[in-house]
This record gives structure tokens, C-alpha cells and sequence, in this order.
């Protein structure tokens, strides 16, 4: 019996021994970390479109202002939006674009505010619309107008007063430098003279003679100026004369070539500084300085006068004195 039992014992071993050890499971595999959603950007978005620009003006001052925009929302505390896609509004659209086309086009681009801006002329300066779209909200607009002086300060002061400054999400770091101030406008560079060079005037003049005696002496013509600078000019005229002769009137024509500095003073009026040579065929030389107002019209039209004109005119050898005034219609372009 115990032989028996001895050799199932044994049996039983070779067998175990042949079939190997029992198998292990395996280890499970480790669970992959769920993702980490990105810290959402501190404030709302803005979203600077395209700017507008008026026909006949520069098209270069399209890049200026809409630099001046995002300039302007950084000093306020915006973060801008990337580029949209959308923000590229062809030239002649953004001005006439409604406000329901605005809203979605600021959607579209992923931002909470829209800044859209148009850019005409007015004698003398021009003018920039600028306004602000939120989805969901009423528009925003307001006006801002100078020359290259003071332009971009006024655009600046226009965005503010229709973009406040956004509410802090969360207290700034210790370290972090403080924000410029609210009232330090940013200024852009590269400032173009961005209005029509040339101006058209056409006009008369009366000169009463002071000395040696009194005469009468009447201008009527025509005057084409270049406009190197928001307050200089040269131009070239030529004037029909009629002038007391020594039978009674006589005719003449008088070429001008006049040199003008305006001094602005302020609602789109001038204070017009000038200073003009010529020659009276079979005369002389002829010198005035004067000065007057300009008062606008309407687009790139003006009213200019000269109140104080006091004019030397040579005939023969010998000068005379007169006080001269004038009126003339000036059209820019």
C-alpha cells in the first residue's frame, strides 16, 4: 500500500513538472492623466477691423490709424485678437456695413468688442469715425478730427470715451509693472500728411489806393496751390487787372506766385498768412502781404478772405501804396 501510494505521489509530480509553473496575470496598464484645459485669457477679446479710407486720400493712413486702434486697445488693457481672418474688410465696405453684418463679423473673429473706423477729409484736417461693436450690445461711436499734429491724441481720446478699460479678473502679480495711465495717449508714427495737396481758388480783389493819392484797382483770377504741409503752401495765379491809367481804366494781366502759412484756429477756421510777388506787364514788380480768415464750406470747400492786405506797386520807377481786401472760393482735393 505504501508503495502504491508512493509511486501516485510520484506520478503526480513528473506530471506537474511537465506542464510547467501556473501562469501570473498581468499587471494592468496605467490610466493616461485626463488633459489639462488650457487658463482662459485674462479680459475680453478686441478685434480691430480693417479701416476704411475715403477715396483721394492716402492709402497708407489706412495702416496708421488702425496701428493707432490697437495701440490704444493695448494702453486700455485688451488683449487683441490674432489676425482674424475676417477682420480684412475690402476697401469700400466697412463704411457702409450694417449693424446686424458688424455683429456677426465680430462673432465671427472670437472677440467680445469690434473696433471699426472710417477715414474722410474736411478742409484743412480729416476725420475719423470710430466705432465700437459688442454681439448682443448697442454700437458705440464717436468722432475723432486733426491734422498729423494731433490726430492720433484725438483718435486715442474718441476709442476711450466708447472702450472703457476692462474690470481685472484676477490681482496682478506683485512684480508685474503698473499700466500706463488712462490720460497718456499713444502716438503713432510715421504720421502722413494725409490730405489733398493741391487746392484750386478762384476770387477777386479790390485795392484802394493811400498814397500817393487815391485809386481804385480791381483783380479777378484764378490760383492753383500745392500744399506741402498741413500749413504751408506755394501757388502760382494770374489775375485779370483793371487799373486806373492815365486816360481812364486800363487792362493788364498780373501773375502771382504767393506763399501761404495758416495758422489753425480751431471748428475747421484758419487764420491764412500770405505773402505774394508779381509783375505788371509794361509796369513793374508788385509785392503784398496779407491777412485774413478761412471758413469751411463743406468737404474740402473753404471761404477765404483777405482783410488786411497792404500791396506796393511799382510803375515807372515810382511806388505806390494801396490797402487791399479779397474773397475767393478754395476747393482741395
Amino acid at each position: 500500500m505504501r508503495g502504491r501510494a508512493f509511486l501516485v505521489a510520484a506520478l503526480a509530480g513528473v506530471v506537474a513538472h511537465a506542464q510547467g509553473p501556473e501562469p501570473v496575470a498581468p499587471a494592468p496598464a496605467p490610466v493616461a492623466p485626463a488633459p489639462v484645459a488650457p487658463a482662459p485669457v485674462a479680459g475680453p477679446r478686441v478685434a480691430v477691423f480693417a479701416v476704411h479710407v475715403d477715396p483721394g486720400l492716402e492709402p497708407s493712413l489706412a495702416a496708421l490709424v488702425e496701428r493707432q486702434l490697437r495701440n490704444s486697445v493695448r494702453a486700455l488693457g485688451y488683449p487683441l485678437a490674432d489676425s482674424p481672418t475676417v477682420a480684412h474688410v475690402q476697401a469700400g465696405v466697412s463704411g457702409a456695413l450694417t449693424p446686424e453684418r458688424a455683429a456677426a463679423m465680430v462673432h465671427g473673429a472670437g472677440s467680445a468688442h469690434g473696433i471699426f473706423a472710417r477715414v474722410s477729409s474736411q478742409p484743412g484736417r480729416y476725420r475719423v469715425s470710430v466705432q465700437v461693436v459688442s454681439p448682443g450690445g448697442p454700437a458705440r461711436a464717436a468722432e475723432a478730427s486733426g491734422v498729423s499734429s494731433d490726430l492720433y491724441a484725438s483718435i486715442d481720446q474718441a476709442l476711450r470715451s466708447i472702450l472703457p478699460a476692462p474690470q481685472p479678473v484676477a490681482p496682478p502679480p506683485p512684480a508685474a509693472p503698473m499700466a500706463a495711465p488712462a490720460s497718456a495717449p499713444v502716438r503713432a508714427a510715421d504720421e502722413p500728411f494725409p490730405e489733398g495737396r493741391m487746392r484750386l481758388a478762384l476770387g477777386g480783389a479790390a485795392a484802394f489806393g493811400v498814397s500817393p493819392g487815391p485809386f481804385q484797382n480791381y483783380l479777378a483770377g484764378a490760383r492753383l496751390d500745392w500744399r506741402f504741409s498741413d500749413q504751408a503752401s506755394l501757388g502760382m495765379a494770374a489775375y485779370y487787372a483793371n487799373l486806373k491809367g492815365k486816360a481812364g481804366r486800363a487792362h493788364n494781366v498780373l501773375p502771382w506766385a504767393l506763399f501761404e502759412y495758416r495758422i489753425d484756429l480751431g471748428r475747421e477756421w484758419a487764420l491764412p498768412l500770405r505773402f505774394a510777388s508779381g509783375y505788371l506787364p509794361k509796369n513793374g514788380p508788385v509785392v503784398k502781404t496779407a491777412a485774413g480768415v478761412s471758413v469751411p464750406l463743406g468737404e474740402g470747400l473753404e471761404l477765404s478772405t483777405e482783410l488786411f492786405a497792404p500791396t506796393v506797386w511799382i510803375t515807372h520807377e515810382r511806388a505806390v501804396l494801396s490797402l487791399d481786401v479779397s474773397a475767393e472760393i478754395g476747393v482741395t482735393f
